[in-house]
């Protein structure tokens, strides 16, 4: 997840996305640098929906 703000660039999260298999970035609105304080409903909610989305590993 990211911010809008300079601190994490989406950028960033961008290139860690297309590295990283089964990920997903998510960029916060209104958010800069800790953007799980500044907009914890949306950090809940894209954590929920992602993890709801994993299927298990057998």
């Amino acid at each position: 997840m990211c911010g809008e703000g300079t601190h994490t660039p989406v950028a960033g999260g961008e290139a860690l996305y297309r590295l990283i298999p089964h990920s997903a970035v998510v960029v916060v609105d209104r958010a800069a640098h800790l953007p799980n304080l500044e907009q914890p409903e949306r950090i809940n909610a894209a954590m929920l929906g992602f993890l709801g989305g994993l299927q298990p590993v057998s």
